[in-house]
């Protein structure tokens, strides 16, 4: 079923390119590709994740970010580098994402938002991960797209790239170790771990690595991290929840518009109207939407 859902959501970004071509915008894909290379080398067996570091360091020097503070939006950084960052409702609500980058597709991330992703710290990491995919490993994009579970015991070499690159595009080295230095030295590691959580904005499994890594806290200690509360209520979930929460998330003028086909796509639509490139029977057709949706309306999406 996932394979069927998949198959649809990368239909409906052929659609997005199609768009873009009648807009007369430019190519993102040779946009982006001019920028970053898919170079396809992860490093030793073991120690990819080093090889994610350092592509996630340069990122950050590229984008201006520092050594220390947190992405303040993942939504708005993808977005400032021509990704398209897709919801989408997956039916098996274990898988977290999956990512396109090709010229047939366009540069997409793709997130799940039944499941963790539900929680923004979880949902800004597997955004982050699936960025190192479409910025550096197209060679996994030729074929059926690799959907990534929220949990993997077995990750393949590209994922633990991927996933050392999340976790030093988040939470860099050097703001952890301002964050650890500010907290008194008989700190709990609970209360070291929830101080990360809530600094750089990342999920209880990327905030234990980063102590363990950084902090040299003893893997022994990590592993028993359970009892760190991650439940919405305090300031800063609802801070980052802000921060990465779509637009069209909820109040979308036109209700039975698949979630895959809004954002770029519903805007596209929108000044494909407006400019009198589409009718209305042609945008119903293209956003998938029923006959007697208020089309008009996602105008005001621009």
């Amino acid at each position: 079923m996932v394979r069927v859902e998949i198959a649809r959501i990368a239909a409906a970004r052929r659609t997005v390119l199609e768009l873009e071509r009648l807009l007369g915008r430019p190519n993102r894909y040779e946009e982006l590709r001019a920028q970053f290379l898919h170079e396809g080398q992860f490093g030793s067996d073991g120690q990819e994740w080093k090889v994610g570091k350092e592509l996630a360091e340069q990122l950050r020097h590229r984008l201006g970010l520092g050594l220390r503070e947190p992405v303040s939006s993942m939504r708005d950084l993808v977005g400032d580098l021509v990704i398209e960052l897709v919801e989408a409702e997956l039916s098996d609500g274990q898988v977290a994402g999956f990512s396109l980058a090709d010229a047939s597709h366009g540069p997409a991330i793709i997130i799940n938002v039944r499941g963790a992703n539900a929680n923004p710290w979880v949902r800004r990491f597997t955004i982050a991960h699936e960025l190192c995919h479409v910025l550096h490993d197209e060679l996994i994009h030729e074929d059926v797209p690799s959907v990534q579970p929220y949990e993997d015991h077995t990750p393949a070499a590209a994922d633990r790239r991927a996933n050392g690159f999340a976790a030093q595009l988040l939470a860099p080295d050097g703001g952890v170790r301002e964050i650890m230095t500010l907290l008194p030295g008989d700190a709990s590691n609970e209360r070291r771990v929830r101080a990360i959580m809530e600094r750089f904005g990342i999920n209880l499994m990327a905030a234990r690595l980063r102590l363990m890594h950084v902090w040299q806290v003893p893997r022994g200690e990590i592993d028993g991290l359970t009892g760190v509360d991650t439940r919405p209520g305090r300031e800063s979930y609802r801070t980052w929840y802000a921060a990465e929460l779509s637009p069209y998330a909820a109040d979308f003028p036109c209700p039975s518009v698949p979630r895959e086909r809004r954002g770029l796509l519903a805007q596209l639509v929108a000044e494909a109207l407006i400019a009198d490139l589409l009718d209305r029977r042609q945008a119903l057709e293209v956003l998938r939407a029923s006959p007697d949706e208020p089309i008009g309306d996602i105008c005001e999406l621009i």
